[in-house]
């Protein structure tokens, strides 16, 4: 029987017991409630109506969320955003246009016109505003920053003590917003819903708990700049954030390092995705080594078309791509409506399963600078990148003796 149905469950909306605009907020849970808290109310008010980012939406104004049992860190992950942007487009084109959009406030989802042109489906409830009622907000399970709430059955006080949910909020409008000349972003007050319990109506925790944390690490590719000739890098990149730890899926996140890259020229207009892109690159090699054994074929999965989309969509499962997202390649874009245009080759990310524990892991990453002669020109290719890794890393919860401690597998 449904918990929902034997009147033992009360919903209730809590508001913060600390808010910094722009800074942070904090939730205190006091009384035991399922661990299917959610966020509302998160967005932001700015000095022009502007629309949110089209693959984040409204997510990006925070910046991380983490679950504590004390000082104890339970789950969540800082400077998180770009992974939170990648799971808006690992849903399928039906599932964005249909629900995510309204949750989340972003534009993901597509559609063809009755000419075959492929548009954004109709953009609605997706503003940053001037006034309140100009401003649109979202909807967030906790669940999608702290998938430990995914295995527990209840969050309770007694055994969590001091429990507080942390929310670190990012004013930069390029985190969240298609421009970047607001003159002042003001978040707004977030609110928590929890379907709070009565006591000894529901199932205590088991004494472990396994799930798959988010953790992360990075490696940096220089600048190749203007070349004369069509130039080949070749770096391997060594990791040590992942050390001694069992490593499920791992993704490979490649953004600009430097942010006004990410500008249009000459506007104030975020181009694509942003700072959330993914970057193709021209004839791309990526090899992944563990323990010193190379974990794919010769060298590795190579260009940046099909085959790596292939096995991403393998790894993580569904990718809402638009034709040509994920390469250099032009031959789709007269396809496509000027407004889709500019996400070419924004969708380009590498997946796959690692499954084992790490002790060494090194990254050899290729790719080939082209001839570009105008020094103001963004080319993804030349431009200095970082690589982000986000991987599943095993970790335990175990709750003995009334003492509560977690510990990686």
């Amino acid at each position: 029987m449904s918990v929902y149905s034997n009147g033992s469950v009360t919903t209730k909306l809590l508001e913060p017991a600390t808010y910094n605009e722009n800074v942070s907020a904090e939730f205190r849970i006091a009384e035991p409630c399922l661990p299917n808290i959610r966020l509302i109310d998160v967005g932001s008010k700015n000095s022009q109506d502007i629309q949110y980012n089209t693959l984040i939406g409204a997510y990006g104004c925070l910046r991380s969320v983490m679950l504590y049992s004390g000082q104890m860190l339970l789950d969540g992950c800082p400077n998180i955003a770009q992974f939170v942007a990648f799971k808006k487009y690992n849903h399928s084109n039906a599932t964005n246009r249909g629900l995510h959009k309204l949750m989340a406030r972003n534009q993901m989802g597509f559609n063809l016109d009755r000419t075959g042109i492929l548009v954004d489906t109709p953009v609605e409830n997706n503003q940053s505003g001037t006034t309140d009622a100009l401003t649109t907000l979202a909807y967030i399970p906790v669940s999608e920053y702290c998938p430990l709430l995914k295995r527990l059955n209840v969050l309770d006080p007694l055994v969590f003590q001091n429990l507080r949910l942390v929310l670190e909020f990012d004013p930069a409008p390029a985190a969240f917003l298609s421009r970047n000349d607001s003159t002042s972003t003001n978040s707004r007050r977030p609110r928590l819903v929890m379907d709070c319990l009565q006591p000894g109506s529901f199932q205590p925790n088991p004494s472990v708990t396994s799930w798959n944390a988010i953790e992360q690490d990075r490696y940096a590719l220089p600048a190749i700049g203007q070349v004369a000739a069509e130039t080949i890098q070749r770096q391997s990149n060594g990791l040590n954030g992942f050390n001694s730890k069992l490593v499920g899926r791992m993704l490979i996140v490649k953004t600009f390092a430097d942010d006004n890259k990410n500008i249009k020229v000459g506007t104030a207009e975020v181009n694509g995705f942003g700072r959330y892109a993914s970057h193709a690159q021209c004839n791309e090699e990526i090899q992944v080594s563990v323990n010193g054994a190379q974990q794919l074929p010769r060298n590795g999965v190579q260009g940046t078309g099909n085959r790596m989309l292939s096995q991403l969509h393998e790894t993580w499962g569904d990718c809402n791509t638009i034709p040509s997202g994920n390469t250099l390649g032009i031959a789709t874009i007269a396809k496509m409506s000027a407004d889709l245009q500019e996400y070419q080759g924004q969708q380009s990310y590498f997946g796959m399963f690692v499954n084992q524990r790490v002790k060494d892991l090194q990254i050899q990453h290729t790719r080939t600078g082209l001839v570009e002669a105008d020094a103001a020109a963004v080319t993804p290719t030349n431009e200095a990148l970082n690589c982000l890794v986000f991987c599943e890393v095993s970790k335990s919860l175990v709750i003995r003796g009334g003492q509560v401690n977690t510990i990686y597998n």
